[in-house]
């Protein structure tokens, strides 16, 4: 019931205290509960943070706004009524909704002040997504049960013997009977002994060892590779934008925190569950 209540209070006394709303004042009365006004910007905000866009509703639509807060005043008066407000552990609940939505709307205000070049952008889009693009494989292997029988077919192969045709032969994967072709595939697929040997081959070349994994030994052929397609970065510069934000944000709590008297008194008791 306590939580209920700690709830019903959030969203009667904090629902305007969201991020990204106007700031516009806009004092046009709208309606007029119990002598407290819901004007238009309360309209405005109540809609914002619920990503309804105002300029979308019909008349009746919006209508339906202003009663949703008439009877969200009206709730109020109940909490009020009830001494909800007046509960410790709800007052607390309460500021420390408000605390965040300061603290939301700081970062936001600070984070605006924030000047990101084009330079960053383009730093933060080769690191972070050009160069972390999967890269793919493609490749085929023979699979065996002993070492020496690897090696048998690696000499086999010096000598000028056909890959798919050894697969086919000699190879117990479920490939060997498609000359042990794995198709296109990412490293992370394979298990790290495979994917490790790939990624000291270049494109045309077999391993010269065998490769041992749990499977068994491996001789592997890597036909070709190729980087998964990058996203443009048109299409991820608004979140580029938007992570670099976060990071000087982050620095700057950093520079806050060791200008600011913080002191840490004691660990968090944890609740008994009831």
């Amino acid at each position: 019931m306590k939580k209920l209540h700690r709830t019903l209070i959030a969203a009667l006394w904090f629902g305007t205290a969201q991020l990204g709303f106007a700031q516009t004042p806009d004092s046009t009365v709208l309606a007029t509960v119990e002598g407290k006004d819901i004007t238009q910007m309360d309209v405005r905000i109540y809609a914002e943070q619920r990503k309804i866009d105002l300029s979308k509703l019909k008349p009746e639509q919006q209508h339906i706004l202003v009663e949703a807060l008439i009877n969200r005043e009206l709730l109020v008066k109940i909490a009020k009524q009830k001494g909800i407000d007046k509960n410790p552990e709800n007052i607390a609940f309460l500021r420390n909704l408000q605390e965040t939505g300061l603290a939301g709307l700081a970062i936001k205000e600070v984070s605006d002040t924030f000047t990101i070049t084009d330079q960053e952008i383009q730093d933060y889009y080769q690191k972070n997504v050009v160069d972390k693009a999967p890269q793919q494989f493609k490749a085929r292997h023979i699979l065996v049960k002993t070492e020496d029988k690897a090696k048998q077919l690696i000499e086999d192969l010096n000598k000028g013997a056909d890959f798919a045709e050894l697969a086919k032969k000699h190879s117990t994967g479920p490939t060997g009977k498609k000359g042990g072709d794995l198709g296109w595939f990412q490293a992370k697929q394979m298990v790290k002994p495979f994917s490790d040997a790939l990624a000291k081959m270049s494109k045309g070349s077999y391993t010269k060892t065998p490769v041992k994994t749990r499977f068994g030994w491996h001789v592997i052929l890597l036909e070709d590779e190729k980087s998964n397609d990058v996203a443009k970065l048109d299409k991820v510069k608004d979140a580029i934008v938007k992570q670099l934000k976060q990071q000087k944000m982050a620095a700057e709590l950093v520079k806050l925190r060791e200008k600011a008297n913080v002191v840490v008194h004691t660990k968090i008791t944890t609740p008994q569950k009831k």
